[in-house]
């Protein structure tokens, strides 16, 4: 299958201090996996050439719970 024409953009940087958390928002846990890999696994279907995540609070940890997710088929 062709690589679609669009880029999917995931906007990460949310602190998550409504949460109450010191934890990078993207970072919590539902239903087992990180809110991140939530959002990166419901896009994947696209096909999309790229996926950019936008981090911004704990970046180096929110882009170490991506890394592996773009290999996931």
């Amino acid at each position: 299958m062709a690589t679609s024409d669009y880029v999917v953009v995931i906007l990460a940087a949310g602190k998550g201090t409504r949460l109450k958390s010191a934890l990078a928002k993207v970072l919590h846990r539902a239903g087992g996996r990180t809110l991140i890999e939530h959002v990166v696994r419901a896009c994947q279907p696209l096909k999309a050439r790229e996926m950019i995540a936008v981090v911004g609070h704990q970046a180096e940890d929110v882009t170490a719970a991506v890394a592996p997710l773009t290999h996931l088929s």
